[in-house]
């Protein structure tokens, strides 16, 4: 999808959660002394719930600091997918190969295989 939708999907999502109660669980998770040290603090909006917990920001800007951590993290993600898979290349230089028909042929061949796998376990 879009980078605007994927944002407003994680802005919903993350007002979702407040909703739910993510901020009593923040405040929750760190009335352990040694929370600010555990792995789990490095969650998204863990850190900036803490900062308003701690007086350093608005509630207002904690969420929002909260949505941008995670719109950067969105763009990480998408920046190592698109240098890990590149299927259109395939797609454009050996067009022949994704027709319907070459479809059917995976299809078939996978369900044969199947069908071996089953009957040998039966």
């Amino acid at each position: 999808p879009e980078r605007s939708v994927l944002k407003d999907r994680a802005n919903k999502r993350f007002t979702s959660m407040m909703d739910q109660g993510a901020l009593a669980e923040v405040e929750q998770f760190l009335k352990d002394p040694a929370a600010r040290h555990y792995l789990l603090y490095k969650a998204l909006g863990v850190r900036e719930l803490d900062a308003y917990l701690l007086g350093k920001v608005s509630y207002e800007e904690a969420i929002l600091r909260a949505c941008i951590s995670t719109h950067q993290y969105i763009k990480r993600q998408q920046t190592w997918f698109r240098h890990q898979f590149q299927p259109h290349i395939i797609i454009n230089e050996f067009p022949e190969l994704f027709t319907r028909q070459a479809f059917k042929k995976v299809l078939k061949e996978i369900d044969d295989q199947l069908k071996l796998v089953i009957n040998h376990h039966t």
